[in-house]
């Protein structure tokens, strides 16, 4: 039997469009043995991934279960460490044909669901990493002990050297929950002092298994499930509820639509954001003004560039070019740092009509409208202009 030496596998999804705008994600996945049945493990990182062997796709946290098979041929995990690792302990992120990248342990953080800062919070391991190489490519890849066993799974890097690892308890609640398909808290007036046989500290919970004191909606979003209860204040016993309705931002896998409109919700902030980061930090400023409201998005595509650039039969460029009713010729225009060359006709009947020999874009923000209740960002997507604007109905 030939010896199997590979402990990850690349994978590649599609994630749902927006109109015709194709976003494909790649990313590492690794098995486990756990209670004799094998899976593979990888992360969706709150995007609307599309893969026909998906077992889970849990809204709770960023874990992505797929059906296992042979044709992986990679090694199962089958030893777990569930105590959260102490300050500079060794970690290992492995991948491929046993690779190992040694990470240094800096604590643990509390970070929202998604990003989003009115969602409940899941522990993510903190460590540093001694290479200036970008990791993002290895998300989804195990992060091992020094005896191989499962600590977590590496799920994104920031600055360089930091990285974020959810922890192996987070994978076996999501292959043991009831209900992953739903965020949990609990329906209690009351100040909480106890929770089943453990005190309350300064809004803290000590956990038994994590042998950490995490705050109670990690508690309640970690442990929180269909029909279980607990015990609080010794007093009486409690079902979890579902909150995802209570929320301000949906946290639906998919996009979501309603008469035409996509609603925004965190999966579409996200796949916006792999689109264009910048974009997804003026719509996410703009959700933050009119949070409460019902908020929609509509993308319409506005042509191609092509020798000529038509956005909304309409260009303004902030009074770079005045136009009195005459045609001119302009060898280069300079527009907040985008570079449009070679202009070689303008003409104006009610519509201003550029046709251009060259254009330097990279997926720069043409051009923003806004009002009290819409935001228009028309942008470059693949020499392709789009015209995003997310609003409200009042």
């Amino acid at each position: 039997m030939q010896k199997i030496s590979n402990i990850t596998t690349n994978l590649t999804a599609e994630m749902e469009p927006i109109n015709d705008i194709i976003i494909n994600s790649k990313f590492k996945g690794f098995a486990i043995n756990y209670d004799s049945k094998d899976y593979i493990i990888t992360v969706h990182h709150g995007g609307p991934i599309k893969m026909d062997n998906i077992l889970i796709n849990s809204y709770w946290n960023e874990l992505l279960i797929l059906q296992y098979n042979r044709d992986y041929n990679i090694k199962k995990i089958k030893l777990f460490k569930y105590n959260i690792p102490k300050e500079n302990q060794i970690l290992f992120l492995t991948y491929n044909n046993s690779i190992k990248i040694e990470l240094t342990v800096i604590g643990h953080t509390f970070i929202n669901l998604n990003n989003l800062p009115t969602n409940p919070r899941n522990i993510y391991i903190k460590a540093t990493v001694n290479t200036k190489n970008n990791l993002k490519s290895l998300s989804g890849s195990p992060v091992l002990s020094s005896d191989n066993k499962l600590i977590g799974i590496f799920c994104k890097q920031e600055n360089d050297n930091i990285v974020y690892i959810l922890p192996v308890y987070y994978i076996i609640k999501t292959l043991t929950k009831i209900n992953n398909n739903s965020i949990y808290g609990v329906d209690c007036d009351c100040i909480i002092t106890k929770i089943n046989k453990y005190n309350i500290n300064n809004n803290y919970i000590y956990h038994k298994s994590l042998n950490l004191m995490i705050p109670l909606d990690v508690y309640f979003m970690l442990e929180g499930d269909s029909n279980k209860e607990i015990n609080i204040n010794n007093k009486y016993n409690q079902q979890y509820i579902e909150i995802n309705n209570m929320l301000p931002i949906s946290n639906e896998r998919y996009i979501e639509m309603e008469d035409n409109k996509i609603i925004v919700n965190a999966t579409l902030l996200i796949l916006l954001k792999t689109i264009n980061v910048e974009l997804t930090i003026h719509f996410i400023n703009f959700i933050k003004v009119n949070l409460g409201k019902k908020i929609y998005l509509q993308v319409l595509m506005n042509g191609a560039i092509d020798n000529t650039c038509a956005i909304d039969n309409t260009i303004a460029i902030d009074n770079t070019i005045a136009i009195d009713n005459t045609s001119k010729l302009v060898d280069e225009i300079k527009l907040d740092d985008t570079i449009i060359k070679r202009v070689d006709e303008i003409k104006l009947d009610d519509t201003i009509i550029k046709r251009v020999d060259e254009i330097k874009l990279d997926d720069t923000i043409i051009k923003t409208t806004k009002d009290d209740n819409q935001l228009c960002k028309i942008i470059n997507i693949n020499n392709s202009i789009y015209n995003f604007t997310m609003f409200f109905e009042n």
